[in-house]
């Protein structure tokens, strides 16, 4: 976590690749995150069963740090922004992450 504090990519890229790493998500599932997939007063993320490679809904439990992570991500919130982590275009996720062996490669 160390080299992800130092690296260059923006705040909002490195708050989704500590999210996927804390959360085991796949990079998909965070990119596409939506607000109302969260209850952080429960610190759950329920993935709903079209996201999810086996059509079921999922619950991920979030601890702590994760909720902090998203609340992070408020500062950047556009009006009426779906994603948690948003992009430069109005409506489109901002975050690219992609799981490599060893490493991950974001802003793709």
């Amino acid at each position: 976590m160390k080299k992800l504090a130092m690296s260059p990519a923006t705040p909002i890229v490195r708050a989704a690749t500590e999210l996927m790493i804390m959360t085991a998500s796949r990079p998909a599932n965070i990119r596409f995150m939506t607000w109302d997939e969260l209850d952080t007063e429960a610190g759950a993320w329920r993935i709903p069963a079209a996201k999810m490679k086996m059509k079921r809904d999922h619950l991920v439990p979030l601890v702590p740090r994760s909720l902090e992570l998203i609340e992070l991500t408020k500062q950047y919130r556009k009006a009426g922004a779906e994603y948690v982590f948003p992009g430069a275009n109005p409506g489109m996720p901002g975050v690219c992450i992609m799981a490599r062996p060893g490493r991950v490669v974001t802003g793709c």
